[in-house]
């Protein structure tokens, strides 16, 4: 019988404990690590990362269902939504907010869809009240919440599958990769800004169109700036977005993708933040000889909520003990 344990995201330290001291991370279903990491005294040492190659070739036997795969720059999302890995060009967007707060006038920051993804809202160092929150950006977030998996869509994806396809069963009736990634990498980000963040009104409805919604974007913001003393400022990783702005002369900046990853460092509390990240964008993902689950049967409400299925019978007794003796300890509240 297979040996599991449900845990939260705060509790991955403790599994890590029982993993070594060289971890591989990978998807299952691929035959490549996403990464290695080796920790040391200051956190964790990131190398050896899959190529956007390697990602390709293992998505190639999935056709139209490739889509529904983990890829290159879902890895790269997951890596920059946990702090790990900046945009290409923050050095210049950390001098473009030095610029701006010497200006006289007020400066606000509109939050394109897209860098909500990244988790550009918690790792930016601006303050929440200085964002704007445009309608058509919140209604793209909430709507890409709500795609479950059909039974029959795992039956294609299992079809394609070359590695460990039985995993995929505990995603049936679970999100689907649109939904999975709006709620592990957009919505923690959103829900941390949105009380704080001034909401600014769409001009029409957003839609299912993608252009038809940046262009809605990028008029309301206008239209704000006309009524506020302030300066706003559009922030996006979409190169056409950042063409609108400049045609309807809308302040903005345009943030670069990283274009290859190298040997990093990243700290524990980001590292915990990875793992459980990638393990909701990808829905499970191997650590060693376990096996993490951010998707799953049975899952509850909260989304932080994992389940670890143990490769390693030996480990999970040990695990188990360990885990149940750290909850009764936190249940007493002691002041540290």
């Amino acid at each position: 019988m297979t040996k599991e344990a449900q845990i939260f995201i705060h509790e991955l330290p403790l599994l890590l404990n029982y993993l070594g001291t060289s971890l591989a991370v990978s998807y299952p279903l691929y035959g490549f690590d996403l990464f290695t990491a080796r920790p040391d005294g200051n956190g964790y040492p990131l190398e050896s990362f899959g190529s956007r190659e390697m990602f390709e070739d293992a998505l190639e036997p999935f056709g139209n269902a490739a889509l529904e795969m983990p890829s290159f720059n879902d890895l790269l999302s997951c890596l920059m939504n946990s702090g790990v890995l900046p945009y290409a060009n923050q050095d210049a967007f950390t001098e473009k907010l030095r610029m701006f707060s010497n200006l006289k006038k007020g400066v606000r920051y509109g939050l394109d869809t897209n860098v909500f993804y990244h988790g550009l809202p918690l790792n930016a160092g601006i303050d929440p009240d200085e964002f704007l929150l445009i309608e058509t950006v919140k209604d793209e977030i909430e709507s890409s919440l709500n795609y479950k998996y059909s039974p029959q869509q795992i039956a294609d994806l299992k079809r394609s599958t070359k590695y460990q396809k039985l995993l995929l069963d505990e995603l049936v009736n679970a999100r689907t990769k649109r939904a999975r990634q709006a709620a592990h990498l957009a919505l923690p980000p959103f829900r941390a800004v949105r009380d704080r963040a001034t909401l600014v009104t769409a001009l029409e409805q957003s839609s299912a169109d993608k252009e038809a919604n940046d262009l809605i974007i990028v008029r309301s913001l206008k239209v704000f700036e006309k009524e506020k003393f302030a300066l706003q400022v559009m922030l996006t990783a979409d190169r056409n977005l950042a063409t609108l702005c400049d045609a309807e002369g809308v302040e903005h900046f345009l943030f670069e993708m990283p274009a290859a990853l190298g040997r990093t460092h990243c700290t524990p509390a980001a590292f915990t933040k990875l793992l459980g990240t990638l393990a909701g964008v990808f829905g499970f993902i191997q650590c060693n000889s376990a096996i993490i689950f951010g998707e799953f049967r049975g899952k509850g409400s909260r989304s932080d909520e994992l389940k670890v299925q143990f490769l390693n019978e030996a480990l999970y007794e040990s695990f188990r003990k360990d885990l149940a003796l750290c909850r009764k300890l936190q249940d007493l509240n002691i002041a540290v």
